[in-house]
């Protein structure tokens, strides 16, 4: 919640401080927007496309971020990006203090090293899957901004991007095979990267 609250105070401030909406006009579009992409709802209320480049970038976090581990939002999740930047504090302290004992906690209560490990992989996973996909749309065609947003708005299932995707556009002009390739993203962020990938391993082992 302080994350979202915080996205929110910054975007209301730049659309204030940038004359696009009045005070009250800016929070509501800043907190639409953001509450919107957080919880993959994919509802607009604002051609995002024409917000100053700071909002857009913050727009684009929350698409990769979304909601918590355990709900049913697509993206890398909240609680994966706070472990994961946890997990870069104690390499550090490692590396100045070798021999010190360090452990990740969330709630209090600690998070064992093959979890760890695991949300690691997940997000090395997560952003290769969302490298090839834009590379595969703009070897299809598409243009690169719409190629980019495309991809991590169907991995996190957020609904609207920027450019072709845009929040006053769709995905009726893409190719048939990026219609095809954006549907199995969808797939991936939603039922979980790791899980569909644990099943492709298990078949070849089959």
């Amino acid at each position: 919640m302080i994350v979202v609250a915080a996205g929110i105070l910054l975007v209301t401030l730049q659309l204030t401080h940038e004359a696009r909406y009045s005070l009250a006009e800016s929070f509501r579009y800043a907190a639409f927007q953001v509450v919107s992409l957080t919880s993959t709802t994919g509802l607009v209320t604002a051609d995002t496309s024409l917000w100053p480049l700071f909002s857009i970038i913050l727009l684009i976090y929350f698409s990769f971020q979304c909601g918590m581990v355990g709900s049913t939002a697509g993206g890398i999740k909240f609680d994966r990006i706070y472990l994961f930047f946890s997990s870069v504090s104690k390499q550090l302290k490692l590396l100045l203090h070798p021999n010190g004992v360090y452990a990740l906690k969330i709630d209090k209560r600690v998070i064992e090293h093959e979890l760890e490990l695991q949300i690691m992989v997940f997000i090395i996973l997560y952003i290769f899957t969302f490298f090839i996909t834009t590379l595969l749309l703009s070897a299809m065609g598409v243009d690169g901004l719409t190629a980019f947003s495309a991809s991590y708005a169907t991995l996190g299932n957020v609904g609207p991007g920027f450019g072709e995707v845009g929040s006053m556009g769709n995905y009726s002009s893409l190719p048939d095979t990026a219609k095809y390739l954006l549907s199995a993203n969808m797939l991936l962020g939603r039922l979980e990267i790791m899980n569909i990938f644990a099943l492709f391993v298990m078949a070849g082992r089959k």
